[in-house]
């Protein structure tokens, strides 16, 4: 079985001091579905001298906080130096990679495209429309509604704007996109990059759409 590196968030406990790495057990049922093993990333070890003592065949990059380049906070910081270094691992490695909630956003930052909060996006259902271009249009295109819960996230407009510019480190391309322009799954056009808003654990059961989007992405 192909083994997944997962990744954490991490989380000050406020009883008393600790920091804490966490994952939504969830994920482990969710990845023994789609045929995987998880591997789970301790935030305190060497990404690179971890993954080298395994045969990692893909990388999540999971959800949970924001990031550090908008909270400011130590923690958050942290974990975002641990995640653009696994993209920049991945794209070198040619190793998939995919992002949910906070994995897009980190994603979307280390490629250059800004953050801005929005309101209407924790907690809710929404419709999206995906793109026509897009690699997983066949799939994506199951969806009826996605869950939300997220705050930070960029306009299609803003988006458009940005990828026209000389000046970023690359190009992604909009998968989808919710019903008011902001911007909710996105891929690179030759590298194994995908990344969406929504959170493919948190449904009960696991949609069907989401299970095969992730064993396309991971060839699974």
């Amino acid at each position: 079985m192909k083994k997944i590196l997962v990744s954490q968030r991490i989380i000050e406990n406020e009883s008393y001091y600790e920091v804490r790495d966490a994952l939504d057990i969830n994920w482990g049922r969710f990845i023994r579905e789609i045929g995987a093993v998880p591997i789970i990333l301790p935030s305190e070890y060497d990404s690179t001298s971890f993954i080298s003592n395994f045969d990692i065949q893909g990388i999540i990059l999971t959800g949970g906080n924001n990031l550090g380049s908008l909270t400011k906070k130590a923690v958050d910081i942290k974990r975002d130096t641990l995640e653009k270094n696994l993209i920049d691992y991945a794209i070198y490695n040619k190793i998939p990679i995919l992002g949910v909630c906070r994995g897009m956003q980190i994603i979307l930052d280390s490629f250059g495209y800004p953050l801005y909060s929005f309101n209407n996006h924790v907690a809710v259902q929404h419709e999206i429309n995906v793109s026509k271009n897009t690699k997983y249009y066949n799939i994506l295109n199951r969806q009826e509604k996605v869950n939300s819960y997220h705050e930070y996230a960029i306009s299609s407009h803003l988006f458009n704007k940005i990828n026209c510019d000389k000046h970023t480190r690359s190009k992604l391309q909009i998968s989808a996109v919710s019903k008011d322009g902001i911007v909710e799954a996105v891929e690179h056009p030759t590298s194994m990059i995908y990344a969406q808003m929504w959170h493919p654990e948190r449904e009960k059961p696991f949609k069907e759409s989401d299970l095969l989007l992730f064993k396309n992405h991971f060839d699974l």
